[in-house]
């Protein structure tokens, strides 16, 4: 897929190891959702045209323990830089 006019950097890590740029891992995806009548946007039931945008990745399994992965994103034109911190505990 071929990188967004918007989008600066994206990187993915586990702290104390480095992370790949994973801005290669961006896919996007239109695609029909079907909507029950008491759904959270307040549209009418049925099919729906939607659509996804984002990175998808895959880590190796991880071992018993508390883990934690770090996000970052920041897209051109914004000073932001925008970070998810994600704790994962494996038992």
């Amino acid at each position: 897929m071929r990188r967004s006019a918007h989008e600066r950097t994206s990187a993915a890590f586990r702290p104390g190891r480095p992370g790949p740029e994973v801005t290669r891992f961006r896919r996007a995806a239109a695609f029909t959702l079907d909507l029950p009548a008491d759904n959270v946007f307040g549209v009418p039931a049925g099919p729906t045209l939607t659509a996804f945008d984002g990175h998808l990745l895959v880590l190796q399994p991880l071992a018993a323990g508390v883990h934690h992965v770090i996000v970052k994103n920041r897209f051109v034109g914004d000073p932001i830089l925008y970070r998810l911190d994600l704790t994962v505990t494996v038992e």
